[in-house]
């Protein structure tokens, strides 16, 4: 199993789920409003250095579980539908899950969905 996190624009977001869903045997995902800086963020607050206050811009952050097969699948669908072509645009990390537990029967999972 595999674990994709992906950090996206909030106005994309709706494109992304659909694409989402359209995957056969999408497993589902859990979506977390999140704020934080980038690159380019960084690179501007470096150079006004003197304000006080920072304004950090929102994103949505996606988090998935899935079979190692549909990892690749996912993360192309995710990058195209999210995909505006100017900096901010988000990224997308996939990270290994080694076991996880369905709290209401407890039963774990491992490498199945």
């Amino acid at each position: 199993m595999q674990k994709i996190t992906a950090i996206v624009r909030p106005n994309m977001i709706d494109d992304v789920i659909y694409a989402l869903h359209r995957v056969d045997d999408f497993p589902g995902a859990t979506m977390t409003d999140v704020r934080g800086i980038g690159h380019t963020q960084h690179q501007r607050m470096k150079e006004a250095h003197g304000r006080q206050s920072w304004t950090y811009p929102t994103s949505i952050r996606v988090e998935i579980v899935c079979p190692d097969n549909l990892v690749e699948s996912l993360v192309e669908v995710i990058g195209k539908s999210a995909h505006t072509g100017r900096p901010g645009d988000g990224q997308v990390f996939v990270s290994p899950v080694d076991f996880a537990v369905r709290i209401s029967t407890r039963e774990r999972m491992v490498d199945h969905m």
